[in-house]
């Protein structure tokens, strides 16, 4: 959706641009929905949810070029909670 492969073929341009902002908004408007329930800080929710998102992508660019020692899907997607939890709570100590 984001690759180079994708964003070489001009013909489908506004398109996928669609759907990258309407996936992209809904993680958004989540995070602003959560904000507003004040299950989550207050702040910039396009920061927040492009934070959200490199993270995820990272998660699974290292998955999918098998860089983390996983050895079957759950253990990736065990990692890939473990990650989001880190950053919504944070690393400080409880």
């Amino acid at each position: 959706m984001f690759g180079g492969k994708l964003s070489k073929d001009t013909s489908e341009d506004d398109e996928l641009q669609h759907a990258r902002e309407g996936v992209f908004g809904l993680l958004r408007n989540g995070i602003v929905l959560l904000q507003q329930q004040k299950l989550v800080r207050s702040g910039d929710a396009t920061v927040m949810a492009m934070s959200a998102w490199s993270l995820m992508h990272g998660v699974s660019m290292l998955v999918l070029d098998g860089r983390l020692p996983f050895e079957s899907s759950t253990n990736a997607e065990s990692f890939a909670l473990q990650a989001t939890e880190l950053m919504m709570f944070g690393m400080t100590r409880r």
